[in-house]
């Protein structure tokens, strides 16, 4: 909890994750309340000088079994039951979207019920700090409003790739693409759409473009591809934990489209940037990502790779 407006709890419950057993099971449960995204309107060209600012307050549940057929294909059946409501902005010197964008499907309170399937084919080295293999995810749904299929706000499909390669012990290329399509969509609030910016990608979410503010750009369709050069420059023990350091110039692209027929490797938005990481193997990752898209420089640190 924060002083003002921000406040969050999240409980996460994992298991299988490693593939050992015949079923991965993911639950989580999330609230979130946060006073500083941006909303610029719709499309690849949505103008920054449309910038607004909203609160937004999130409750989520997430259910995700996974049947391993083998170590590396996976069958998985995801449920997420999702209630947001976006308020006016808080933010001084930014227009609040309830002024500049009235009529906007989304604003208020709206509810959101998701049904997907996904074929996964998983090959990686080490599921948090991986440096070979690949992760493939192909995935189909539909999201309603409430428990009818009938009263739906979209459907979906598209495809995730993450791949991984080591030329040398000290080097990892990472490269990662999705895309994603909503074939059919009604009365879809804005945060249902596909969107580009920020420094996280989610299976069906948001993707990253690290020269952009998280959610700068909305519509239906949405295409990303990133590259990444990690490399390790120092390597040492400090309190009795082993530290590596690396040094990461990456280049993004990606673009949002409105109808399927638009093809999504042209009007393309380019980052290029550099990135700082700390890792405490097996699992600790810290990182700053520094971006330059066309509207300047943009700054993200967190937890755990982007991709």
């Amino acid at each position: 909890v924060q002083q003002r407006v921000q406040s969050s709890f999240d409980a996460l419950w994992e298991t299988g994750l490693l593939r050992q057993s015949r079923w991965t099971t993911t639950i989580e449960a999330d609230y979130d309340r946060s006073g500083t995204p941006r909303f610029y309107g719709f499309g690849n060209n949505s103008p920054r000088l449309n910038q607004t600012n909203y609160t937004k307050q999130q409750l989520f549940v997430r259910a995700e079994f996974g049947y391993n057929i083998t170590h590396s294909w996976q069958v998985a059946y995801t449920f997420e039951a999702r209630k947001v409501n976006v308020s006016a902005g808080t933010l001084r010197g930014v227009p609040s979207i309830t002024q500049r964008f009235v009529n906007l499907l989304g604003i208020g309170t709206t509810h959101e019920l998701l049904n997907r399937f996904s074929v996964i084919y998983d090959t990686r080295n080490n599921i948090v700090i991986p440096t070979s293999g690949m992760d493939v995810v192909v995935y189909g749904g539909v999201a309603s409003r409430n428990a009818s299929i009938d009263d739906s706000l979209f459907t979906e499909a598209g495809a995730d790739g993450r791949f991984y390669w080591s030329p040398t012990r000290t080097l990892t290329v990472a490269t990662h693409f999705d895309i994603r399509y909503e074939p059919t969509a009604h009365h879809v609030p804005f945060w249902g759409l596909s969107s580009l910016g920020g420094d996280a990608s989610m299976i069906g979410g948001a993707q990253p473009l690290r020269g952009y503010g998280t959610g700068r750009f909305y519509d239906r369709n949405a295409f990303v591809a990133n590259i990444e050069l990690r490399q390790t420059v120092l390597s040492l023990n400090t309190l009795s934990t082993h530290i590596l350091v690396q040094v990461t110039p990456f280049f993004d692209t990606g673009r949002v489209f409105h109808n399927g027929t638009t093809s999504p490797f042209s009007h393309l938005h380019n980052v290029f940037g550099v990135g700082f990481r700390g890792i405490a193997p097996p699992s600790v990752v810290g990182y700053v990502d520094i971006g330059d898209g066309s509207e300047g420089i943009a700054v993200f640190t967190g937890i755990n790779y982007p991709f």
